[in-house]
């Protein structure tokens, strides 16, 4: 097995191989699309090789997007929490 090959069936992005994979003791075998972009965006972290940033939107809102499209916190903690992380980056 290529390395490629096997960080796409660990990132849920390739779902054609034999035998079972589970996430935080869950199947992720039968789950469709959605469900598993969801198990993407609460389980796994992942930088592609390749990033790309939405180039209308600034570093901070790019980073904010992913807490707001899981909508478990406020705008102003998904906020917060993006500045957290910023500032341990620079």
């Amino acid at each position: 097995m290529r390395k490629s090959t096997l960080l796409y069936i660990l990132s849920t992005m390739d779902t054609d191989y034999e035998g079972e994979l589970s996430i935080d003791k869950e199947i992720m075998r039968g789950k469709n699309e959605n469900q598993l972009a969801l198990v993407r965006n609460e389980k796994i972290g992942f930088v592609f090789q390749f990033h790309y940033l939405l180039n209308e939107f600034t570093a901070l809102e790019n980073i904010m997007l992913p807490g707001l499209k899981l909508a478990l916190y406020t705008e102003a903690e998904v906020k917060q929490h993006a500045l957290e992380h910023l500032k341990n980056w620079i």
